[in-house]
């Protein structure tokens, strides 16, 4: 299957899937591949929110802005995609409806740190992997640059490290238990 209207591909940074469609973070935004639709089988690509360049932006499909969207993960309750966007340090979530993107912790880049607590105070360095575990609706965040695992409880609106590490490459996903699995380098 081609990269659509491209020239070469994205930069392929994560992904996440459901039964009908598949995921890309490609750096500067996210796109969607509709695997069968109407039955063609024909994948169809959408521009899930703006890939035309970097920024930091909330808002619509078409004003939203990332800057090494990275990790994904599906919340299917809620109708959501959360985004680890590494460059501005912030966990964005991505409205599957509408395109929609809002900020659900973190700051601009500029703002870097690893602060718990409230989710509107709290700080990341790099998140770059996300697993979400449905049963206790936690986002599980691989804070890549703090060394740090951190966990996001979407319902409490609070922040928490879970875990340290000298050096935590990636959080790339979950067990059929909810459980995180972590790649590191072997500290």
């Amino acid at each position: 299957m081609p990269w659509p209207r491209r020239t070469s591909a994205p930069r392929l940074a994560g992904l996440a899937s459901n039964s009908s469609s598949i995921y890309l973070a490609t750096g500067f935004g996210i796109q969607r591949i509709d695997l069968d639709p109407a039955g063609t089988r024909q994948p169809r690509w959408t521009a899930l929110t703006n890939c035309s360049h970097e920024g930091y932006m909330d808002g619509s499909a078409s004003d939203a802005l990332f800057v090494n969207a990275s990790g994904l993960a599906l919340d299917l309750d809620r109708g959501v995609l959360y985004v680890a966007d590494s460059g501005n340090n912030a966990v964005r979530k991505v409205h599957l409806s509408s395109g929609k993107t809002q900020t659900l912790a973190g700051h601009e880049s500029w703002l870097m740190g690893q602060i718990d607590g409230a989710i509107s105070a709290a700080s990341f360095h790099a998140p770059s992997g996300l697993a979400f575990d449905h049963a206790t609706s936690v986002l599980y965040v691989a804070d890549a640059l703090n060394g740090a695992v951190r966990a996001i409880d979407i319902e409490g609106k609070v922040v928490s490290t879970l875990a340290g590490c000298r050096r935590c490459e990636r959080l790339v996903a979950s067990d059929c238990l909810g459980w995180p699995l972590i790649a590191s380098d072997g500290h």
